[in-house]
């Protein structure tokens, strides 16, 4: 299914925004940003020495001399070497800017963000897929030319209807597991659900349709 958490990742309120993604097995299940508020968060469980920090320095009191970022007061201080340590954004001038600091496991800075502070810029970052149509059940990607089918009980024919419409004729290549490849127009479209083909170990490709192809339809 479409992992809502990508409209949020994505949204013009995330801009400059730094999260922390929580994996359950290659799936992200959660996403919480860090908050600007000077202080060290622990966000892995399983390491009481990892450690963020993220400080909005609107007030104008960070600033980093002598390979030492210092945020609100010297109690916040990190030594920085810039030549080990990966700095996104610059350090020159920090006047009004999002400072996000990293520790890794050792306490030591392992990466710094700078970034500017402007809640109203649009994000940068566009969600690659679009929903096509007014379905719902259907999106693509048209930087990658490929389909992701939401709706498990989705047919070729219903992919044909949506994609080719009554104008278009598309063409789809099933390649099976065994090497084999059918090819199925949009009136030979049968009631196969695309899931169950996927789950055999098909290979489904989309000629001919609108937007044009190939597409990879995926589940």
């Amino acid at each position: 299914t479409y992992n809502k958490l990508g409209d949020v990742l994505t949204a013009p309120a995330s801009y400059g925004k730094l999260f922390y993604l929580t994996f359950t097995g290659d799936y992200v299940t959660n996403a919480s940003v860090v908050a600007l508020n000077g202080n060290y968060v622990q966000k892995n469980d399983k390491d009481a020495n990892s450690w963020v920090v993220g400080y909005d320095n609107s007030t104008k009191k960070a600033f980093y001399v002598n390979n030492v970022l210092t945020l609100q007061d010297a109690a916040h201080t990190y030594y920085i070497d810039t030549t080990v340590t990966p700095v996104v954004g610059s350090l020159t001038n920090l006047d009004g800017k999002v400072i996000y600091v990293i520790g890794n496991k050792d306490g030591i800075v392992s990466k710094v963000y700078v970034v500017d502070n402007d809640t109203k810029q649009d994000s940068t970052v566009t969600n690659p897929w679009v929903a096509e149509k007014t379905n719902a059940n259907i999106l693509y990607n048209d930087k990658t030319s490929q389909i992701k089918i939401l709706d498990p009980n989705f047919t070729l024919k219903n992919l044909a209807d949506f994609y080719a419409g009554s104008t278009v004729t598309a063409t789809y290549n099933v390649t099976h597991a065994d090497g084999t490849v059918e090819v199925v127009s949009k009136s030979g479209a049968d009631n196969l659900t695309i899931s169950s083909l996927l789950a055999l170990g098909a290979k489904i490709t989309m000629t001919n349709g609108s937007p044009a192809g190939p597409w990879t339809v995926i589940g």
